[in-house]
């Protein structure tokens, strides 16, 4: 790609457009909850209709539009049981009962944003829904059938690969060809992880190329000519779109895809930067929060990257094509990489340096496995067992080849680095840079791009230096000093700035302002209730008096847990007890010196050092 296409007049727009889009959420606050939807919860009892197809997490998830409101907001409703979920569709009316709240508010330092992150996806309520009985309407809008279909499909595809190939396997050649990690074991999300191939079970627009290509193969080997030829293979891709969840990434192939089918109809050139500029606008005009959207923001870095940088040009032209094709290979998986590191490191992700190698055998694999999967659902329905045995019999090698390429991967020492949370400085040096480094190969095109690089890896040296001085100068310990009581107990944190909390769940008030004291603490900017709904503060407010509290100090009291973090590391408190995590995973020697008496832990955002208190 030419870098003059970086001066054409629809990017500027574009870029100017994502900015006025920075500019005003940051500038305006989050909408108050709506008038039904109180903080502190009431009971819903009424019809909704489903929007969303079914989120498989750690509890299954779906969005419904509240009826009998005049404005009906968006709720995200929890449901109950596996079986509520495997009984709704898109665009039906239920009936359902259960808790209905507002989003949380970001209450400490580190907390996850739940208001800000259910706003940019247009939903303004949380539901806890304890009973759903069968829907109430099955006339379903025009507008859902299609969705509603491609639910049909889904569901249909998954049942079917998880009953031939079983609990293990079967989830992982589902979320190959569907998008979704339901039911993955989490070591083979770990190896898949490390192996740095995560991206080939969650929405990718490779998929939508995989099925674009072979549909485009299928129509000309019928002999289609013209639109019948480019048509039908759009259509099935949209379709397959719609199957997956129709996230950014699939969204942006299709659109690229369009533009592409356009081109051809029209006789014109296929520019693949004005139409990744074209599609990026579209779906920003259309719903402008996407831009905060993590997948949007991986999709279109990766593509943009691989236009800067062209991988697949690195290699000499005197290489044979096998060494230049593989090489292509390596440096599309670093440069994919380079371009995602500050947004991998924000969600606790990995750099894989065995990914960079891992990746030119899982590529074709997952391609492999994605028109096995489908291929598998049609003859399913023919009655010729025999057929269908031996094609699962082959697909169950390619699935086997798969998992075992990442945990060779994984196992590999030094092939994965867990990457630490960048701060904006960091992260900026870290763009300056890789921007000179593709700007460099490239100096060839005018005398003002060598310099540009020059100018943009000193400024990110000295950015980066800056940034890692001032981090180590600062850097300050976030300490949680927890007292062993019946019911939860108390602790005490204190943050880098010197502000200390005091986390209350149970124990003799008396007593927790006296080991405070001994410890030398005489004032405390924040009181935090960890109380049951029924409960009330103000017994133990009284007994705590005593520590002086500042005057801007408040009280939250609730049954919601209150979670602290620090870069990797994260504290949770509830009535059960303060639990420290690393990661996902729950720090056992924490557990074990709390079971003993008080606990002490150090936390630098990278780990938590944990000791008895004195």
């Amino acid at each position: 790609m030419p870098l003059s296409r970086l001066g054409r007049p629809t990017f500027l727009a574009l870029l100017l457009y994502m900015c006025a889009i920075g500019v005003w959420r940051a500038a305006a606050p989050p909408p108050g909850p709506p008038p039904e939807c109180p903080d502190e919860g009431r009971l819903y009892q009424g019809r909704a209709r489903v929007e969303s197809p079914v989120r498989q997490g750690t509890r299954a998830s779906v969005v419904v539009g509240l009826e009998g409101r005049a404005r009906a907001p968006r709720a995200l409703a929890f449901l109950p049981d596996a079986a509520s979920a495997e009984r709704l569709r898109v665009g039906e009316e239920i009936e359902l009962r259960g808790v209905l709240r507002a989003p949380r508010r970001k209450r400490n330092p580190g907390e996850f944003d739940e208001r800000r992150w259910l706003e940019d996806r247009g939903v303004a309520c949380i539901l806890r829904v304890d009973r759903l009985d069968a829907a109430v309407g099955s006339k379903r809008r025009w507008r859902d059938l299609p969705q509603a279909w491609a639910e049909e499909v889904r569901r249909s595809i998954r049942e079917m690969l998880v009953r031939t190939y079983g609990p293990v396997s079967g989830p992982l050649i589902a979320a190959i060809a569907l998008g979704s990690t339901e039911g993955l074991s989490p070591a083979l999300v770990e190896a898949i992880k490390d192996a740095g191939a995560f991206h080939l079970i969650v929405p990718s627009g490779t998929n939508v190329a995989f099925v674009l290509g072979f549909c485009l193969w299928l129509a000309a080997a019928a002999g289609l000519r013209g639109g019948l030829r480019l048509a039908p293979p759009l259509a099935a891709a949209a379709f397959y779109g719609l199957i997956v969840g129709a996230d950014p990434p699939y969204l942006r192939a299709l659109l690229c895809a369009a533009v592409a089918v356009t081109a051809k109809l029209l006789d014109r050139q296929y520019d693949l930067f004005q139409a990744l500029t074209l599609s990026a606008g579209a779906l920003l005009l259309y719903w402008p929060r996407m831009l905060f959207h993590m997948g949007f923001q991986m999709s279109y870095l990766v593509l943009f990257s691989f236009l800067l940088a062209e991988p697949d040009r690195l290699a000499p032209a005197a290489w044979p094509r096998w060494a230049r094709l593989g090489a292509g290979l390596v440096a599309t998986n670093l440069v994919a990489q380079l371009s995602l590191l500050p947004l991998l490191a924000s969600i606790g992700g990995t750099f894989s340096a065995g990914g960079i190698l891992a990746n030119v055998l899982l590529v074709p694999l997952s391609g492999l496995l994605l028109g096995a999967a489908f291929a598998l659902w049609l003859l399913s329905f023919l009655p010729v067992p025999s057929l269908f045995s031996a094609a699962a019999a082959a697909a169950g090698l390619v699935i086997r080849g798969f998992e075992g390429t990442c945990f060779a991967c994984a196992a590999l020492p030094g092939s994965a680095v867990r990457l630490a949370p960048m701060g904006a400085a960091a992260a900026a040096a870290h763009y300056e840079m890789f921007l000179a480094a593709c700007l460099w190969r490239r100096r060839a095109e005018g005398a003002w791009v060598p310099r540009a690089a020059r100018a943009l890896a000193v400024s990110g040296l000295l950015l980066a230096l800056v940034s890692c001085a001032a981090a180590r100068a600062g850097r300050r310990e976030l300490r949680v000093l927890s007292l062993r009581y019946d019911g939860g107990g108390a602790s005490l944190v204190r943050f880098p700035d010197g502000t200390r909390w005091l986390v209350y769940a149970s124990g003799p008030p008396a007593a927790v302002a006296r080991a405070l004291r001994a410890r030398g603490v005489r004032r405390l900017e924040r009181i935090v209730f960890l109380l049951p709904r029924r409960g009330s503060p103000d017994d133990s407010w009284a007994a705590l008096a005593s520590l002086q509290l500042a005057e801007d100090s408040s009280v939250w009291a609730g049954p919601e847990p209150l979670v602290i973090a620090d870069g990797r590391v994260r504290m949770r408190f509830d009535a059960e007890g303060p639990r420290l995590f690393v990661d996902t995973a729950e720090s056992v020697p924490f557990a074990m010196a709390l079971a003993d008496g008080a606990v002490e832990a150090a936390i630098d955002g990278e780990s938590a050092r944990v000791r008895p208190a004195r």
